[in-house]
């Protein structure tokens, strides 16, 4: 297993890129979701997931907390082979949340409204 960290873990810098993980969570909003987390199973994050068929032709919406579009083509020039896999899907659009990386925590309505149209779009 691999336990949660703490709030303490992660940079707390509003700085618009990957490191601005918990910047719009408060000391409440910390308080609160702290015992809705969870340890992830060890092999979860290492463990190869075989894909066949046609996963390059599904809908993608990324919704990213800080990054827009141009900011995300930035990244995935950085990702070598998962790059190349990414470019291979034939639809794929970015969505910027404007928050860190737990908007369920900070921005659950925005969230949820994000989802809902990502799903609409996708039908």
């Amino acid at each position: 297993m691999i336990p949660f960290p703490g709030w303490d873990f992660f940079p707390d810098e509003d700085v618009h890129d990957l490191d601005e993980d918990v910047h719009d969570l408060d000391a409440a909003a910390r308080e609160r979701t702290l015992p809705l987390t969870h340890s992830v199973p060890a092999r979860v994050p290492t463990d190869a997931l075989p894909l066949s068929g046609g996963r390059h032709r599904v809908p993608v919406t990324l919704l990213m907390g800080g990054m827009d579009a141009d900011e995300v083509e930035h990244e995935v020039d950085q990702w070598g082979a998962y790059g190349e896999e990414f470019r291979a899907i034939a639809d794929a659009s970015v969505v910027k949340i404007g928050s860190g990386h737990w908007p369920q925590f900070s921005q659950p309505q925005r969230l949820a409204e994000l989802i809902v149209d990502a799903v609409a779009t996708t039908r």
